[in-house]
């Protein structure tokens, strides 16, 4: 069985070396947040909610703070209805 594995991206890591994500053919996207949990305080308005979006975007586990419940649940109900967590 071939399989078609191609490098998908590179990044930086923290000591200054490249890291190389792989995409084994699973057809499932490698992001550079995967496997990461980021907790967004402002996460319901304004520039917290958009750094929130885009981190589930990347593939982060997302979780928000913020100070109005309601706009907080908009952001959360966005990120699960593209597949985020």
């Amino acid at each position: 069985m071939e399989r078609n594995i191609k490098f998908t991206r590179t990044a930086w890591d923290s000591r200054g070396g490249v890291t190389f994500l792989l995409d084994a053919g699973t057809g499932n996207s490698v992001t550079r947040l995967s496997g990461k949990v980021a907790l967004i305080t402002g996460g319901g308005t304004g520039i917290g909610r958009a750094i929130a979006l885009a981190f589930a975007r990347e593939g982060a586990s997302v979780t928000v703070a913020g100070r109005r419940l309601e706009k907080l649940r908009e952001v959360i109900s966005e990120i699960q209805k593209h597949g985020g967590a």
